[in-house]
């Protein structure tokens, strides 16, 4: 049988929509707030594996070096999406963090190497999704993403302090809160469920 040329048109016009759609939902495009949402930086897209070996690392180097990635993500990111303010981080939040990573992804079928994290910075007024981390080589397909929520913190000594001092030695400052939200979404169903 003979199938018409536009009838494989439409079906190929349907089939690039379903893919499409499809593509979609795994990067994430999906309604999450309903503040304000920053621009997603898809080219933001950095690959963990290009700075860290994750199968030569024990658990505590392989957290040091998720830590050190972390810090040199998030201040690229910060540059694209929040301008030339400064963004103060906690010391020790980005090693809390990358032992959680680590946590979290233990029980996943290719570990960490499935990993796709987003990085989000969330404010009163906006809800900004910053950077995603890709770990693991270019062969894996991420099984579940990582959702890591950093807040503001709000009740800090520079509400003591006048602002004009503040604003003449600090500038524009963002102080992240120690506390955090990492949230896990698997992309795949076991066969156990």
């Amino acid at each position: 049988m003979i199938e018409s040329p536009n009838r494989a048109i439409r079906n190929g016009s349907h089939f690039s929509k379903l893919v499409s759609k499809v593509g979609d939902i795994f990067r994430g495009h999906h309604p999450q707030k309903t503040a304000t949402m920053c621009p997603t930086i898809d080219a933001s897209l950095r690959r963990s594996s290009d700075v860290i070996n994750l199968a030569d690392s024990d658990n505590d180097s392989l957290a040091a070096l998720i830590a050190e990635n972390l810090e040199i993500v998030l201040r690229e990111a910060k540059l694209r999406t929040l301008g030339s303010c400064r963004f103060l981080m906690p010391s020790n939040l980005s090693q809390q963090v990358a032992e959680d990573i680590i946590g979290m992804s233990e029980s996943e079928p290719c570990g960490l190497r499935g990993c796709l994290l987003y990085i989000i910075y969330e404010d009163k007024e906006k809800c900004c999704r910053m950077t995603a981390v890709k770990f693991g080589d270019r062969t894996i397909v991420p099984t579940f993403e990582m959702y890591l929520y950093l807040k503001r913190k709000r009740d800090t000594w520079r509400n003591l302090v006048p602002n004009l001092i503040l604003s003449h030695l600090l500038g524009d400052s963002i102080i992240i809160s120690d506390a955090y939200k990492l949230s896990k979404k698997k992309l795949y169903r076991s066969s156990n469920s």
